[in-house]
């Protein structure tokens, strides 16, 4: 496996656990066995598109699409985010699902709000601090 930095190993390790490991920095990013792929250090997190969850470390994110819960910072967990650029200027908000393009992009801190549709309330919280809010 070379110097073990980054790398994939097709059950060469000698564990013969039947699986595929994807590893980059030293971490072990994928395991795919038994048509799953878990993925052990990503704090519970998905995060799938260009610059989805860019710099995150919470818990309980999933983000799909481009730019999706792309500020997320401290605290801002167990968000649902997908479509291009939803829910992109979250930093702390928890709770927030937003389905659609652009759905709750300009919530910063606002908590359990949804979004559903294109530009769901994308303009009714103005960065603002929006609870309890459902926009269609």
């Amino acid at each position: 496996m070379g110097n073990q930095n980054t790398y994939i190993d097709v059950d060469l390790s000698g564990a013969d656990d039947d699986s595929i490991r994807i590893a980059t920095a030293g971490v072990e990013d994928f395991i795919l066995s038994n048509g799953h792929i878990h993925m052990p250090n990503s704090n519970n997190s998905v995060y799938i598109g260009n610059a989805a969850g860019v710099g995150s470390n919470e818990c309980g994110n999933v983000a799909v699409g481009g730019f999706t819960l792309r500020n997320v910072a401290t605290n801002g967990r167990l968000n649902t985010a997908v479509g291009y650029s939803t829910l992109d200027k979250n930093t702390t908000g928890k709770n927030n699902t937003g389905v659609g393009s652009y759905s709750l992009a300009n919530n910063i801190v606002g908590e359990r709000n949804n979004g559903l549709g294109t530009r769901a309330g994308y303009g009714s919280l103005g960065g603002s601090t929006g609870t309890d809010n459902n926009y269609i």
